[in-house]
């Protein structure tokens, strides 16, 4: 078929022309004819076309570009990649059309999740016989994750470390994730087999892990020192045995077995000898300590003759004795115008003390009794052996006699009969108390304790634990120290007490009652 203004038709082999059109031809006019043949033509045409649309298959194709299901990372960009269209058929429109498309909905990289894109593709066919409209949708998924696993951060200080057995102490750690933000408080921390695991997990369920070495040190050393004293002062022959050591470290423990001493001592041989310990830890950590050994030549015992006893009166009803250890000291000479003032006699058991020595005359001269006690109030020293005893009691009794011209024949041990300091020397109390009686001499203790040597720090203290325990005894031995300033401050309030309450006041002497502890070492 041409035109539709052709004056012609174009057939195919199996088009017949009708009969009655032939015979029409023959006898009718040509106008006539040629409407009749254009009215054919038409109805040709017509039929034709509605043959060829019925035949004919349109197709709307419609496809994604790229994946239905796609995957984008958090915070990268998602680029969109639309779809292929074309609306075409198998007679009519082969060479296509483009329909029109829209999308609908976003995709937020910034938000993790899934989201879906929705494309709709429509074409409007417009024919003779009316209008017919083709449509399609497709759907797209697309996921923004995030597969970036946190970071963990470990501080680290300089000079830490943990001792061997006890639990790390944190230096700090933070983590953080690109989406979470800040997360350390979700860390997970264990401490295991000399490590610190730390562990951060994202809410997407991302994890990663940190290990820390622990580093373990011991900068300490061990705690070392001698059992007994540090210092021991022999004589020649003496035996000595030594009273070891004892260790301990803060790891190690108990380190005592492993304690090497060097140094000896030679008995037999005057001079100072120095022992060593020493012990090191399982980190290298040494400690050491010593004793000194001095060993003195034996020098035979001065033995001065003895002062005529002084004879008091009889004791006669209630008697307080006050005595004062370890002077004489920066309070004596008030002391003693205290006792002036009342003419109170009393007794010094006193130490060679070389600034104050001066004062023992003008004892002996107001009728006081001057006693020993010690010449140095050492009691490592003094109580080392039997021999460094009384090589100190004659020393202390030859200064006494070379200031008065009295050799005294009464004492006091320091820290009195009873005193347990002596035990670095077995026994030895037992023996010294027997073998200075045995001498000639007598010893002192009491049955008033003061307690201003440790028990009270004032003069009001002094005075009540005085006259509290005085009235408890037929005849009472105070014992006070002339060292201490409040104690000084209280004997005129015990003066008057005493005398206010019947009581006479006198030195002690070798005829004086027995006052003596019982004896502990």
């Amino acid at each position: 078929m041409k035109n539709k203004n052709d004056t012609y038709f174009e057939t195919s082999d199996t088009a017949e022309i009708p009969e009655a059109i032939i015979s029409e031809k023959k006898r009718m006019p040509l106008p006539a004819l040629i409407f009749t043949i254009v009215n054919f033509a038409l109805l040709v045409l017509v039929t034709t076309c509605s043959l060829i649309i019925h035949k004919n298959v349109f197709t709307l194709a419609f496809e994604l570009v790229g994946d239905s299901e796609v995957t984008v990372e958090y915070g990268e960009v998602y680029e969109e990649q639309g779809t292929k269209e074309s609306f075409f058929g198998t007679i009519l429109l082969k060479d296509g059309r483009v329909p029109e498309v829209e999308t609908f909905g976003e995709v937020n990289t910034e938000v993790v999740g899934t989201y879906t894109v929705e494309y709709k593709a429509t074409y409007l066919l417009d024919y003779h016989v009316g209008e017919k409209l083709f449509t399609e949708t497709l759907r797209r998924t697309v996921k923004v994750i995030d597969t970036v696993a946190p970071e963990i951060k470990l501080e680290t200080k300089d000079g830490w470390y943990t001792l061997p057995g006890q639990p790390y102490s944190e230096e700090g750690f933070a983590a953080s994730d690109n989406y979470d933000g800040d997360i350390t408080s979700k860390v997970e921390v264990k401490e295991k087999d000399g490590k610190v695991y730390y562990i951060a997990e994202d809410s997407s369920g991302n994890k990663t892990e940190a290990v820390r070495e622990i580093f373990y040190d011991d900068p300490i050393p061990p705690e070392i020192g001698v059992l007994g004293y540090s210092e021991i002062i022999l004589t020649v022959g003496d035996n000595y045995g030594d009273a070891g050591c004892t260790a301990f470290d803060n790891v190690d423990g108990d380190l005592t077995s492993s304690i090497i001493m060097s140094g000896e001592v030679l008995t037999d041989t005057p001079g100072t000898y120095t022992l060593t310990y020493s012990v090191a830890d399982s980190y290298g950590n040494e400690a050491s300590c010593i004793r000194t050994v001095k060993i003195n030549p034996y020098v035979p015992p001065v033995v001065f003759p003895s002062a005529p006893a002084v004879s008091p009166s009889a004791p006669n009803g209630k008697v307080i004795y006050l005595t004062f250890d370890d002077g004489p000291g920066k309070h004596t000479e008030r002391l003693l115008d205290i006792l002036d003032k009342y003419d109170v006699k009393a007794t010094f058991f006193v130490v060679n003390n070389p600034d104050y020595m001066h004062l023992l005359p003008r004892m002996v001269s107001s009728g006081h009794t001057v006693g020993m006690h010690a010449n140095e109030h050492v009691y490592n020293k003094v109580y080392a052996s039997d021999d460094a005893y009384y090589n100190d009691l004659y020393t202390i009794q030859s200064a006494i006699n070379s200031y008065t011209g009295i050799t005294p024949t009464i004492l006091r041990f320091p820290g009195g009969g009873s005193n347990r300091v002596s035990r670095i020397c077995p026994g030895i109390m037992t023996r010294l108390t027997a073998g200075v009686k045995d001498m000639g001499y007598r010893y002192f203790d009491w049955n008033v304790d003061s307690c201003d040597a440790g028990g009270t720090r004032s003069a009001w203290g002094v005075y009540n634990n005085v006259i509290k325990y005085i009235p408890k005894f037929e005849y009472s031995v105070v014992l006070q120290h002339d060292i201490y300033g409040y104690s000084v401050d209280a004997v005129e309030n015990i003066i008057n007490w005493g005398i206010e309450n019947g009581y006479t006041f006198l030195p002690l002497t070798s005829d004086s009652p027995v006052c003596e502890h019982t004896v502990k070492n």
